[in-house]
Parts: C-alpha cells; structure tokens; sequence
C-alpha cells in the first residue's frame, strides 16, 4: 500500500479513499481458499474526470488467485492487464469519474491452493494460513499524471477475520471484538495508517 499520506486537495489527477474495509474468510475446505472481500468509498479530489482506476492484485509468485469480480456502485466493471506491468489492472469506468463525485468500489477474489506442478506459490492448510505484510489484498494505485495522488488507505479502516472456532489469530491492528457463531469466529481488528502492511497468522490451537 502507498505510504503517501492522503490528502484533500491535489495538483493534478486523483481521488481520496474515505472509507475501506478489507472481509477475510477462511474456509478448511477441501480444498482450503480464503475468499477476499474488499469495500472503498471513493471521492475525486483532483483537477479532471477520471475515466480508468487502476490497482495491483496479489503477486502471482505467491498466490493463487482466481474469480476476480469488480463492481463500481453494483456495477460490474471488466478490466485488462496494465500494458506496463502485468500484474496490475486497468479497470474501465462505465462513465467519466467527475472531481468531487463519490463512488463505491467492490472487489471479490478468491486465493486457492496451489496443486502439485504450481509452484512457487503459497500455500495454506486445512488448520493454518498465513497472510504475509504484503501482497494478499488489492492495492488501489494513485491516477496517472503529473502530481496524481490516490490509492493511500485512510489512517483507520477495518480488518474482518472469518475462521474455523478452534483458531488462534494474530494479525497487525487493534483487535476491537472478537464473536462466535457455531463453527466460525469472527474477529474485527482496526488497521492504522502506522501498520503500513496489514498481515494475518492463524492457525488450530
């Protein structure tokens, strides 16, 4: 994540993420995957309409991700490879972003086991996952342009961890409640701007 501190007015091309909250849910499977749900509130704080958002999804070197879904205020949005770095995507807005409009960003993904000929990539256990601090959730990317700003969190947001009852967790953050449902444990932990990288360590007892 950008370690630019957010601002409320900018020199060029770029947006402000008011609010952003990150949903974790581990599911032992078989197979184990870890599906990722992450929520922003968006405004454009720059100097002209925006007409393509870009982030970084997690590194394929590490996981294996799959079933990608991009909404812009409950609209699907189809996105492309970067053409400069594959690992990034251009997502296509249904219409111009106009400055000072608010809009809502949703990103579903799933990470998944890799198979036997798949490595290098991580992998997780039916009774463990580890999350690294970095590169396991999206990354919004700042505007292209000159002095473009955008894609630095807010300096609190929320982390929802959903696992197995039996877990024991750490994760960076401030955890503020921790629920139990049945089989599944519920933990909110409040992420600063001073974490930088948010990671997650979780396993049975």
């Amino acid at each position: 994540m950008s370690l630019v501190a957010g601002c409320t007015s900018s020199f060029g091309p770029g947006y402000v993420i008011n609010k952003q909250d990150i949903d974790v849910h581990f599911d032992p499977g078989p197979p184990p995957h870890i599906a990722i749900k992450s929520s922003y509130e968006l405004t454009n704080i720059g100097t002209a309409p925006l007409s393509v958002l870009e982030l970084r999804l997690p590194g394929r070197r590490r996981f294996k991700t799959s079933n990608v879904e991009v909404t812009w205020d409950g609209q699907a949005v189809n996105s492309e490879p970067s053409p400069d770095f594959s690992r990034n995507a251009v997502l296509k807005l249904p219409e111009a972003w106009k400055v000072s409009a608010q809009h809502s960003l949703h990103i579903i993904m799933s990470l998944e086991t890799p198979g036997p000929d798949e490595a290098p990539y991580l992998g997780f256990a039916p009774d463990s996952f580890f999350l690294p601090a970095e590169g396991w959730a999206p990354e919004l990317l700042p505007a292209r342009g000159i002095f473009a700003t955008g894609g630095t969190p807010p300096d609190k947001w929320n982390l929802t961890l959903h696992v197995p009852k039996d877990f024991v967790v750490h994760t960076s953050g401030d955890k503020t409640k921790t629920s139990k449902h049945g089989e599944e444990t519920t933990i909110h932990a409040r992420q600063r701007i001073v974490d930088i990288y948010p990671y997650v360590i979780a396993g049975a007892m």
